[in-house]
């Protein structure tokens, strides 16, 4: 079974993490068997297999098994939330037997333990694959060279994960309550009470009992709050109180007053009866004469005229330029990738967030194999090996196999492309740059 390739990359790019002068990296494969021994497959299954070139200065990483690869960069958060729970699982195995080694007595049983502590450290997210939504790790073993040796070793994942921060809503401040004015309560008007006259002789004439004229109680003012209203009944059942202990005290100092009589009582008047109505006289009513109908008039109704059925206009697929990049379906059953062969001019979106960007770019493959070509924006012209194929979800993947090398010595990046192809229209590529960085690519092609 063809192994499957991961990354490519120069480990003298990163701080190689060991013990002693001996690196994790040296003992990739012995750590890999000892955990495949011990049983502990799923752990030996994160780690990719590394594969040295012969100049030792470049490593492959392949997947220990076959399934559909995803970048960590193109998974979604339900594949990422369960990457990090089986990365955290095997984080935590790692770290029980590394302490159960640690207390052997043998040399070499704690030089593993001591190496497997470090074993599940990596660079960063981009290193990172999903085959088959679980989780490879490629270059583990190494750390990038300003990462603190104290941080989390999945701590890079857990920030790809984080949230955006929730804005915090202004402290909402009282209302201040009102000051009421202090209210006025006016004295009420004291209560004038008439007593009646001592007794007379009974030779003098009789008059006429002197009606005494009610006095009408000035309408309370109306108060402007419910303690006006208080403070006026308060009043009130002070002046009652007097008036019901009035007689008691007139009783001590004045003699007793004679009653008042009582008013004669008015005659009322017997009712008027109304004399009784006489019933109307009900005459009877004409005969209402039925209404002469009219006949309808004949409608001659004529046939509507035939409707011509409308054609509906469906819209062209999109025919992509001859020049473009297709996927052709027939192609990517079958496996192929012959459509590739030939030179193309690759164009990047422009993004100040990536470093050495090149200014253009151009690409020779023929079977697979081929070379880039990558002019930079200070003319530096870096050249470099490329290799291209079909994943299993049928999308393209074009893959540095080492940095471009350029005149003066120095190198640079080759992103990798991941194209895709719609129902209709031309292929859709993107570069893949480090922390997760992606911009869009377009392919034209300048030569079969």
């Amino acid at each position: 079974m063809a192994k499957i390739l991961l990354r490519s990359g120069y480990s003298g790019d990163f701080l190689a993490l060991g013990e002693n002068g001996q690196s994790i990296f040296d003992s990739a494969r012995q750590i890999r068997e000892t955990l495949r021994l011990r049983k502990q497959q799923m752990l030996a299954d994160c780690l990719a297999i590394p594969q040295s070139n012969d100049a030792e200065d470049k490593v492959d990483w392949y997947a220990p098994y076959s399934g559909t690869v995803t970048p960590w960069s193109m998974a979604s958060e339900l594949q990422r939330t369960q990457a990090l729970r089986y990365l955290d699982n095997c984080l935590l195995t790692a770290s029980e037997m590394s302490q159960r080694s640690l207390k052997s007595e043998k040399s070499a049983e704690q030089l593993f333990g001591i190496l497997l502590q470090n074993a599940i450290r990596f660079p960063g997210s981009q290193h990172v694959y999903l085959v088959d939504d679980k989780p490879v790790l490629t270059f583990w073993g190494f750390s990038d060279l300003n990462a603190s040796p104290e941080q989390h070793a999945l701590s890079c994942l857990y920030a790809s994960m984080a949230p955006e921060p929730v804005p915090v809503a202004p402290p909402v401040l009282p209302e201040p309550v009102p000051e009421y004015e202090p209210i006025q309560v006016d004295d009420p008007e004291p209560v004038v009470v008439t007593l009646s006259t001592p007794d007379k002789p009974l030779l003098t004439p009789e008059v006429a009992p002197s009606v005494v004229p009610e006095i009408d109680e000035p309408p309370a003012p109306r108060t402007r709050s419910w303690r006006k209203k208080i403070l006026s009944v308060l009043a009130l059942a002070v002046v009652l109180a007097g008036l019901l202990a009035w007689p008691w005290l007139s009783s001590h100092f004045k003699p007793a007053a004679e009653p008042v009589a009582a008013p004669p009582a008015k005659m009322v008047k017997p009712p008027v009866v109304a004399k009784p109505i006489a019933p109307p006289v009900i005459t009877p009513a004409k005969p209402v004469e039925p209404p002469v109908v009219a006949k309808p008039p004949v409608v001659t109704e004529t046939p509507p005229a035939p409707t011509q059925p409308v054609k509906v206009v469906e819209p062209e697929p999109e025919v992509p330029p001859i020049d473009a990049l297709v996927l052709h379906s027939e192609a990517v059953k079958l496996g192929t990738t012959e459509f590739l062969d030939g030179i193309w001019r690759v164009s990047l979106e422009a993004n100040d967030a990536i470093a050495n960007l090149p200014s253009s770019m151009r690409y020779q493959i023929s079977k697979n194999e081929g070379q880039a070509r990558l002019v930079m924006k200070d003319n530096r012209v870096c050249r470099g090996d490329i290799y291209s194929g079909l994943m299993q979800s049928g999308n393209l993947m074009i893959k540095p196999r080492s940095r471009a090398k350029c005149a003066d010595g120095s190198r640079v990046r080759i992103p990798e492309i991941v194209c895709s192809q719609a129902l209709t229209g031309a292929a859709q590529c993107s570069a893949l740059y480090e922390n997760d960085i992606t911009i869009s690519a377009k392919f034209k092609r300048v030569r079969y």
